[in-house]
């Protein structure tokens, strides 16, 4: 820790400087005899602090504060003079000095109070700047988010919001803090129903809640309790995600899931959709073709029902086109049914993205008979 000691009296400058670096033994004194060259200083160099005393031509000590207070420099200021000034004590801190100290006495009890008021003061400013700039780091982040988020109190007052929430709702930010949730969200005179955010305030634990709008929206809710160091709830986070468009992609999706259903399970062909050599979803084609159960296909490997000759064939064609190397491909495959006969499907196989993955859907025609009837038309 360095710091910038200065006085116009030499043997004060050599007599704090040595006892303050033999009493706190991280501590580095640089001394200097006037306001005004402890400016240039501190213009060129970084010091922790700036011990300074008041009375000194050309600059006193308070104006020396003053100055670098208007310069928007606020590195810690300790005001070290003699006794018997306690109105330059008062006009110290209200210029934002952060400590006062009196010459005179004992010397080493004197430095030693001297070093702990630096200390302290240094150790302050850091834990202050620390805050301010996770402060900052917390508001960057939470004001980069899309979902809203809000600090309320127990009876659902905004604290503080992001701008997400502000956005939202068309209303600056500060016009939001010390408003009700329910009344500039949802414009209701009283708490939502099933609100969360009172859920949590009792439960003392994470809450979520789907909460319908005005306007038919359905927003997604979840209440975050803020807790003290003694684990009481003090606070609430209050974080909520629109999920009305979502809502209708969701039964636009299940419209046509439902209507896919109904037209595949109604072919007579047997439909696989495959991760690697899983099954993911099948058919009742599926069932019929192969004689296995829906249970039984999804806990084995499909590749166990293609005939040796052919299995290295369709595990490669698998990979390629789960891997989207190839677009479609068409081929005779032979599978060996639940009760041990040979079956022949005529399967296209094309990469299909199935609930956010790679994978393949597999399309069979079983041409058994006509495989029957080539083999019989050969050997005539």
């Amino acid at each position: 820790m360095k710091v910038l000691l200065v006085d116009d009296e030499e043997h004060i400058r050599e007599l704090s400087k040595r006892y303050l670096e033999d009493i706190y033994g991280n501590l580095t004194v640089e001394t200097t005899s006037s306001a005004k060259k402890a400016m240039r200083l501190l213009e060129e160099k970084y010091f922790s602090a700036v011990i300074s005393d008041y009375r000194m031509p050309e600059m006193n000590g308070l104006e020396f504060l003053e100055e670098l207070r208007n310069r928007g420099n606020d590195i810690p200021f300790i005001i070290f003079t003699g006794k018997g000034r306690e109105e330059v004590a008062m006009r110290a801190l209200n210029l934002g000095a952060d400590r006062y100290i009196q010459k005179g006495g004992d010397p080493k009890p004197q430095y030693t109070l001297l070093a702990q008021a630096v200390k302290q003061s240094v150790e302050h400013d850091q834990a202050q700047k620390e805050l301010e700039r996770s402060e900052k780091e917390k508001t960057s982040i939470l004001n980069s988010l899309s979902e809203v988020v809000d600090h309320q109190d127990e009876d659902g007052r905004i604290i503080w919001a992001n701008r997400a929430f502000s956005e939202e709702i068309d209303t600056a930010i500060g016009n939001l803090i010390g408003e009700y949730c329910y009344d500039v969200w949802f414009d209701r005179d009283e708490r939502c129903r099933g609100c969360p955010i009172v859920e949590a305030y009792k439960s003392g634990e994470r809450e979520e809640a789907m909460i319908s709008s005005i306007d038919d929206g359905v927003w997604y809710i979840r209440g975050e309790p803020i807790k003290n160091a003694d684990g009481e709830v003090i606070g609430m986070l209050e974080i909520a995600a629109d999920m009305t468009a979502e809502r209708k992609t969701r039964e636009q999706l299940k419209k046509v899931e439902e209507k896919f259903s109904r037209v595949v399970e109604s072919i007579s062909s047997a439909v696989f959709i495959l991760k690697n050599t899983k099954v993911l979803y099948l058919n009742h084609s599926a069932e019929l073709i192969t004689g296995f159960s829906e249970k039984e296909l999804k806990s084995m490997d499909i590749s166990e029902l293609v005939s040796e000759e052919q299995k290295e064939l369709f595990l490669d064609r698998v990979k390629k086109v789960q891997n989207q190397d190839k677009g479609r491909i068409r081929f005779e495959l032979k599978v060996m049914g639940k009760d041990g006969e040979e079956r022949w499907l005529y399967l296209t196989m094309t990469h299909l993205e199935y609930e956010g993955e790679d994978t393949v859907l597999c399309t069979g025609v079983e041409i058994t008979d006509q495989k029957y009837l080539e083999d019989a038309l050969l050997n005539l």
